[in-house]
Formats: C-alpha cells, sequence, structure tokens
C-alpha cells in the first residue's frame, strides 16, 4: 500500500508506504507533478519585464520602494522569490488571506510552501505585532511550512522576539534587510 499526503491542496507534505507478507526490492516513490492549465507565456514575460525594469530603478533609487503601488511591491518580492528558485504564485490582490505570494521552492523533490506576506509602509512607521501573529496563525491553520513578511519600514522589538519565539518558522524582512 502506497499513500502520498496532500495538504492543504498543491502542497504535497509526505508519503508512506506498506507490504504484507513480502519484501520490497526497492523502495516505492510517489511521483508528482504538478502543472497549471491554460498559462499564457507571453503575458507572463509581459510582466516579467515590467517588474524587472522596476527592480532595477529600486536599484538606482531605493526610495522608489514608497513611490510604487502595494501591488507593484507585491510583484517585486515575487520576482526576488523566483530569483531565489522558488516557483511562486501571487494571490488576488484583496482579501488575499494574509498572504500575498505563495512560494514553493523543492527539496529532495518535495516541496516546501511558504506564505508571503507584503506590507509596503511608510518609511518611518513599524509593523504592527498583530500583523506577525495574524501570519503565523494563518500558517499553523493551513499547515503550511514557513511564513515571511516583508516590508518597506521596520519591526519592533515586539515583533522580533515573536518571530524568534517561532524558532525558524517566521523570517522578518524590513527595508533594510529587502
Amino acid at each position: 500500500m502506497i499513500r502520498g499526503y496532500e495538504y492543504p491542496v498543491g502542497a504535497y507534505n509526505y508519503d508512506d508506504y506498506e507490504i504484507f507478507g513480502g519484501d520490497f526490492i526497492q523502495e516505492p516513490n510517489m511521483g508528482i507533478i504538478y502543472f497549471q492549465e491554460e498559462f499564457d507565456l507571453e503575458a507572463a514575460y509581459g510582466e516579467y519585464d515590467k517588474v524587472r525594469d522596476l527592480i532595477l530603478q529600486i536599484i538606482e533609487d531605493r526610495d522608489m520602494l514608497y513611490n510604487i503601488t502595494p501591488r507593484e511591491f507585491e510583484e517585486v518580492v515575487e520576482c526576488v522569490f523566483i530569483s531565489e528558485g522558488f516557483e511562486t504564485q501571487l494571490t488576488k490582490a484583496t482579501r488575499d488571506g494574509e498572504k500575498d505570494i505563495i512560494a514553493i521552492k523543492y527539496n529532495r523533490g518535495k516541496p516546501i510552501v511558504f506564505y508571503v506576506e507584503c506590507k509596503q509602509y511608510g518609511r518611518h512607521r513599524t509593523v504592527d505585532v498583530n500583523i506577525v501573529r495574524s501570519l503565523y496563525g494563518v500558517q499553523m491553520s493551513n499547515q503550511i511550512n514557513k511564513s515571511v513578511l516583508v516590508t518597506t519600514a521596520h519591526f519592533s522589538r515586539d515583533d522580533k522576539e515573536y518571530a524568534e519565539k517561532q524558532n525558524t518558522l517566521i523570517d522578518l524582512f524590513d527595508v533594510d534587510e529587502f
């Protein structure tokens, strides 16, 4: 008997196997293939070029981070995750359930799923600890491997202490680290 566990849908967690009355010559392996139908490659390249140009502008002038829309900030963060080898999905612009990006990186063929929340605030603002707690709560309720909060602002001591208590389950990146 071979079983594979996938929760939430699209996030393969693990598989196991049992045999009764015999031995495996070779351990079975669940070959998982995920794909998206009707993918518009031309539209994707157009968006990629737009975001790439925006990133180049931000590299030359960091103040650009404060002059773009929140959605453009999410697209920039998504591009950074893609450049780090993640497969990503940008969620809808509103009522996204405390996750702007779902990022997946594979380790030995198994996906590690990240929820990424992006907060574009003014440069002198501090992120409220309730936002960090809320993101972590969504992560735990959906049984996701890790969550990341990226902001153009700064984190308070309470934010950092709360994240540290969760061990490695949540990462915080402020404007200086991003």
